[in-house]
């Protein structure tokens, strides 16, 4: 619970301090410190979201939909992803 707490109190603080500073015209923010903020909000939204679903997964109350998957077509699609990284061409498993 004590990294949950720091994950979200940091992206917290630093909108805080951010906020304050531009209400006491300390300084005025500019549109990338606007969008650093937009940026800290979504992911502080992600980490709610996150620990909601963690929550309900918990409880064995996590809605699962099962739907047919082409597990062959994951499979290609994985290793053509890592083929910049192997070096090697991947086509069609072979």
């Amino acid at each position: 619970m004590a990294d949950v707490s720091h994950e979200l109190r940091t992206p917290l603080t630093v909108m805080e301090s951010s906020l304050r500073a531009a209400l006491d015209h300390v300084y005025t923010l500019d549109e990338s410190e606007v969008a650093n903020l937009y940026g800290q909000t979504r992911h502080l939204i992600r980490l709610v979201s996150d620990l909601r679903e963690l929550s309900l997964a918990e409880s064995g109350h996590l809605p699962l939909e099962k739907i047919p998957t082409d597990i062959q077509q994951i499979i290609t699609d994985s290793l053509q992803a890592l083929e910049p990284l192997s070096g090697r061409k991947w086509s069609n498993g072979k």
